[in-house]
């Protein structure tokens, strides 16, 4: 097992833990609309991790997988 991938590992546990949260969503291709996802999920809360694909099909969105910390009142 290399660092790239005890990394991974790590970060995974922390799902496991109920400390880190991961969605996967379509947001509309546009300013702003991070930013009301964002919102939504609550500004106090660290976004961890963040991944994004436009889609090249004409419908405009945007495809988003992106992980947040949790506590354990949330």
């Amino acid at each position: 097992m290399n660092f790239d991938r005890l990394r991974y590992v790590s970060e995974r546990a922390q799902i496991g833990e109920k400390r880190e949260a991961v969605i996967a969503v379509t947001i509309p291709e546009q300013a702003g609309s991070f930013l009301q996802l964002r919102n939504l999920i609550g500004n106090e809360r660290n976004v961890t991790e963040f991944n994004y694909r436009f889609n090249c099909n004409e419908s405009f969105l945007a495809n988003v997988y992106c992980a947040f910390e949790i506590n354990e009142t949330s």
